[in-house]
């Protein structure tokens, strides 16, 4: 009862959040000016996102199966790309990423692989994508906002944290078998065997770091995944670019800045705190644009939220569709 109690806070907390977030994002718009812009949408740009949306699930299912080699060499490509497709649309869906909770229930009943195994490699995923996000976002504040120290600093020892947790991970994996065996003797044999066995079930996750091969087929598909996301925002967002005259590169900042409020707890869809952080990210680009064309951003905002979201249902419920009518049997078990 109580985590019930604590799970329904948590989600109201959440809804809490996007509604501030949505007032800091519009208050001052006149949405029916914002929304007579939304003509600038170019279709050609939005099929061709389909086009690179698709290539992200394909390359995000390679990815996966190349990581979960070592736990599982039967995960065929259809089931770890529906894996893909139900983490993708259950995210948009639901709050608090439960898409991923459910990619995890997907994967560990149909290849019987425990789930504290899944989910401990899903968290070292999560964890890689936002060390790539953190990097491409140092990497902005460098070169393009030249200047903001605190800002510099503050993610200067963001970077820090994160970088001092991969290298905990790191150690953890290196000096496994060690740190049991000082365990074992130091704490009570009860609890000790409870934690060998959750250990066991994590370590197996982790499996992908061992070898170098596998490392690198990692970075080479995380790369060429991220890339495609990069394609999707500039392909979504280019027409808004050209109006508001932005820099061509503006798709990377709203990419990177989206990411990371995907971290902030919210409603489904990253509702508002998206919208915000689109926001912040041209106010960083353009300046007084946002004072003198705030009706424009405002379509900008809601236009690029709008699409790359319906772009993962559409994508990620297509392949769930055809997954179920294909292979219904495993569907359902």
């Amino acid at each position: 009862m109580k985590a019930e109690s604590k799970a329904f806070s948590i989600k109201i907390a959440g809804y809490l959040i996007s509604l501030l977030f949505l007032y800091l994002t519009f208050k001052d718009i006149d949405f029916e000016k914002a929304l007579s812009y939304l003509y600038v949408t170019n279709y050609y740009y939005l099929i061709a996102a389909v086009g690179f949306n698709i290539c992200f699930f394909i390359t995000r299912s390679f990815y996966q199966i190349n990581n979960l080699y070592f736990i599982s060499n039967k995960l065929e490509f259809i089931e770890s790309l529906t894996s893909i497709g139900i983490a993708q649309f259950y995210n948009v869906i639901f709050p608090a990423r439960m898409g991923e909770l459910i990619r995890t229930y997907f994967l560990s009943k149909l290849n019987g692989i425990k789930k504290a195994t899944v989910l401990s490699y899903i968290l070292v995923e999560k964890v890689i994508d936002v060390l790539l996000i953190l990097t491409l976002l140092l990497v902005i504040i460098v070169f393009l906002v030249q200047g903001e120290v605190q800002l510099f600093n503050a993610l200067s020892y963001l970077a820090g944290i994160l970088s001092l947790i991969i290298v905990v991970m790191f150690l953890y994996i290196r000096f496994n078998k060690n740190m049991i065996l000082i365990l074992k003797m130091i704490i009570p044999i009860k609890i000790y065997r409870k934690f060998d066995l959750l250990n066991e079930e994590i370590f197996t996750g982790l499996h992908f770091f061992k070898l170098k091969i596998q490392i690198i087929k990692s970075i080479l598909l995380l790369l060429l995944s991220w890339i495609c996301i990069l394609a999707i925002f500039g392909l979504v967002s280019y027409p808004f670019v050209e109006l508001l005259d932005l820099p061509l590169y503006s798709c990377l900042v709203f990419m990177v800045f989206s990411a990371l409020s995907l971290s902030i707890p919210s409603a489904p869809a990253g509702i508002g705190v998206v919208h915000y952080s689109l926001f912040l990210a041209v106010t960083m680009l353009g300046g007084k644009i946002v004072e003198t064309q705030t009706d424009i951003v405002a379509a900008f905002v809601i236009s690029t939220h709008f699409f790359v979201i319906l772009l993962d249902v559409l994508v990620g419920g297509s392949i769930m569709i055809f997954y179920k009518i294909n292979y219904k049997k495993a569907y359902s078990e």
